[in-house]
């Protein structure tokens, strides 16, 4: 969902000052762009994620009247729907990190402050998850180079 996002407001721009080119000698050139060229897939990169966590609570609750009435395929079905559910938000702040490589130098500071709120809290979502069905935290924090995971 996130990267169909960074697609489409990756287009060409007239502005020489929004998109600048950076390559090394280790990977392949890539196109930087400023905070106010992305901010469009920022805003839909939180509202997606937003409602993911909301799922993931829905999913909680469904797993907690399940399990206490006892409807074990009922509990199933929750349960790899819940597992789902967690990938999908795994996958959501994997891209924005993608995204987060595209984003200049001078604006990385605004990008991590617009998405530091939701993916923390996504973070602690899907630890607490897995501390309530009784599975040791695999949610690892994604640890890149932005100052926080």
């Amino acid at each position: 969902v996130v990267s169909d996002v960074l697609k489409t407001s990756t287009m060409a721009s007239f502005d020489p000052h929004e998109k600048e080119t950076v390559a090394d000698n280790n990977s392949p050139e890539i196109t930087k762009y400023s905070i106010k060229r992305l901010e469009l897939s920022i805003k839909k990169f939180v509202k997606v994620l937003d409602i993911d966590l909301d799922r993931l609570y829905k999913h909680t609750a469904n797993i907690s009247r399940l399990t206490n009435a006892e409807d074990w395929n009922g509990l199933h079905k929750e349960q790899v729907n819940a597992a789902r559910t967690i990938q999908q938000i795994k996958a959501n702040i994997k891209e924005i990190e993608k995204a987060r490589n595209q984003v200049k130098d001078e604006d990385l500071h605004l990008f991590d402050g617009k998405v530091h709120k939701v993916k923390s809290k996504a973070l602690f979502a899907m630890e607490e998850f897995m501390n309530f069905i009784g599975m040791e935290s695999t949610v690892s924090p994604l640890t890149s180079d932005t100052g926080f995971g």
